[in-house]
């Protein structure tokens, strides 16, 4: 313990002043960490509000975006509709091209004697919903809402392109029943028919000669389309008209020389 001979009262001033001292550097220590501390809360107030209107201005665009997305792909789907309407105006498969390939893979003692196409209209079933379906919300897991009134009138007044099932029918004569095979198989292996189909083949009286007649039942594919495929190429030995050469095709081939015409001499006189 140690002794001091100074006054009492000068001891307990010195160090209540020690006291407030210490107090008044604490309370502007408290004070600056608090203003610190608004300055910083208050810069990051301004900051999350920065960040914030950048995003709600994103989200602004973004929704602009999505509804000019929604006028474009409302757009294509009217235009796909069009063209999807103009399409079935135009036969796929025109009548003449499928006729000319059918000819060009039947055998050469093969003949025609009938073809036939019938088209039938495909409908589509249409869907009926409840009057008092429309509007409901659905129970949890499963679709978002059911489609309006509005929805569903302009589905249904939606004009959708008619869609046909064209079958065939052909009936000819051969002379066995081989070549009909071959035809048959020549018909299978062309990607514009479907479900070819042989009704009979029997024999027949023709012109003093036996021979087979036949009936095929083919449908034309729905995915047809002529444009899509390449058409068969036969060879054939074309001669010309205005050759001095006349050429027969028969079995045993000959080639005899034109010779220009002589005046008799009757005709001279």
């Amino acid at each position: 313990m140690s002794t001091t001979f100074l006054p009492e009262d000068y001891l307990a001033q010195k160090a209540d002043k020690r006291t407030n001292i210490i107090s008044l550097v604490l309370f502007v220590i408290v004070m600056l960490s608090v203003w610190f501390a608004f300055l910083w809360g208050n810069r990051r107030t301004k900051v999350v509000k920065t960040e914030e209107e950048t995003i709600t201005a994103q989200f602004v665009r973004a929704e602009a975006e999505i509804e000019n997305l929604k006028k474009l792909e409302a757009q294509q789907e009217d235009m796909l509709d069009k063209a999807e309407l103009a399409a079935a105006l135009v036969e796929r498969v025109r009548r003449s091209n499928l006729l000319a390939e059918i000819i060009n893979r039947m055998p050469p003692r093969m003949s025609m004697l009938k073809f036939e196409l019938r088209s039938t209209e495909l409908k589509e079933p249409t869907s009926t919903i409840a009057d008092g379906a429309v509007g409901k919300l659905n129970r949890p897991g499963g679709p978002d809402r059911m489609k309006t009134r509005e929805e569903i009138k302009d589905e249904l007044e939606k004009v959708t392109a008619p869609k046909y099932q064209v079958d065939v029918t052909l009936v000819g004569v051969t002379t066995t029943d081989i070549e009909v095979s071959s035809f048959m198989s020549a018909l299978n292996s062309f990607e514009l028919l479907s479900t070819v189909r042989l009704d009979y083949s029997e024999e027949q009286d023709v012109e003093g000669r036996t021979m087979r007649q036949f009936k095929i039942d083919m449908s034309i594919a729905n995915s047809a389309d002529v444009r899509l495929t390449r058409p068969t190429t036969i060879k054939k030995n074309m001669t010309d008209p205005m050759s001095e050469e006349l050429r027969f095709v028969q079995p045993n081939t000959t080639t005899v020389p034109a010779r220009p015409a002589v005046k008799s001499t009757s005709e001279e006189g």
